[in-house]
């Protein structure tokens, strides 16, 4: 009797193709994170924008500054309400603003420099022009 050969993969084969995958899977997994952080930064950045449009447009038809985000909602300005972001008036100027902290602001100005920045949700009176290396909120301010 004898013996056949039969085909397949040796060991060292199928351990030489593991090592390829796990090299390549080092540099995706980084690249995929980034690119995950970056939507979710352009998420917010697109919602405050909408917002911001909404309120303009909102001031303009109704010649009056919108009371909530619902209010908006209910006058067809805007479709459905964002999440964590909000609005504030101090008299002609119309704040609208992330309410949590962004880590990493530098890369955040990066994808949109038109946001100012405050230290605080309760106080935008502090505005800086860039961010800092510590958290801070992103704020669109329009002057009306």
């Amino acid at each position: 009797m004898s013996l056949k050969h039969k085909g397949g993969f040796s060991l060292y084969e199928v351990l030489i193709v593991l090592a390829i995958i796990a090299i390549l899977g080092t540099f995706a997994v980084p690249m995929v994170n980034n690119v995950i952080t970056k939507a979710k930064s352009m998420k917010i950045i697109n919602d405050m924008k909408v917002l911001e449009n909404s309120i303009i447009q909102y001031y303009y038809n109704e010649n009056d500054f919108p009371t909530d985000i619902n209010s908006l909602i209910v006058n067809n300005y805007l479709e459905n309400t964002v999440e964590n972001i909000n609005f504030n008036f101090d008299s002609n100027v119309a704040y609208v603003y992330y309410d949590k902290e962004i880590s990493n602001a530098d890369n955040f100005e990066k994808l949109d420099t038109t946001f100012k920045w405050s230290s605080s949700i309760s106080d935008f009176s502090s505005l800086a022009d860039a961010p800092s290396e510590t958290e801070k909120y992103p704020v669109l301010k329009v002057i009306f």
